[in-house]
């Protein structure tokens, strides 16, 4: 016959849930010694306790960011070296983003498709530092008269050309991906 004060117990308590769309459930064990008042025996306990990792539909979001910039002038440049340069310039693979502003940090974004004819124009001051602006035309389908198109520029950019066609580029593969097309009028 077995001495109860030398016996030792082990008791095992687990919780189980299934996570939820957008937790992560992790489990970790501890080990906790109990005394007991009248018996002499240390009992062993194992209790899991659940850590749970809040993920939201945040983490999912994709940035694939092809190609990002800021404006490269003689002014621009110095700004950029004392870290004072606020403007900044994104391509992704669904959207052109324009970051600009210290106070008022101001983010516009527009989305691929509805931009058009990518171009490059550069003046002898921009030649002179190798920099261009690209100027892209977009397209909201508004039929009012007397409504100008809006013109986004990409000022005093380096390797223009490059970010032109690559610009154009990922248009066209928007427009494709999301089976576009477009009619011109006769």
């Amino acid at each position: 016959m077995e001495d109860k004060k030398t016996k030792k117990a082990e008791v095992k308590v687990e919780v189980e849930k299934k996570p939820v769309a957008t937790t992560e459930v992790k489990k970790v064990e501890e080990t906790k010694k109990v005394e007991p008042v009248k018996e002499e025996a240390t009992k062993t306990i194992t209790v899991v306790k659940e850590k749970t990792k809040n993920k939201t539909n945040l983490d999912d979001v994709e940035f694939n960011i092809l190609w990002q910039g800021k404006p490269c002038g003689l002014l621009q440049r110095f700004l950029t070296k004392i870290h004072l340069n606020f403007t900044t310039y994104q391509i992704t693979k669904d959207e052109l983003i324009i970051i600009t502003g210290f106070f008022k940090r101001r983010l516009n974004s527009y989305e691929l498709f509805q931009l058009k004819d990518p171009d490059l124009s550069d003046t002898i001051y921009q030649r002179l530092l190798d920099i261009s602006t690209v100027s892209v035309t977009l397209d909201t389908h508004d039929e009012t008269p007397g409504c100008e198109k809006q013109v986004i520029k990409l000022k005093n950019i380096q390797d223009g050309s490059k970010v032109r066609k690559l610009l154009r580029d990922a248009i066209e593969r928007d427009v494709m991906d999301r089976q576009i097309t477009y009619l011109n009028k006769v």
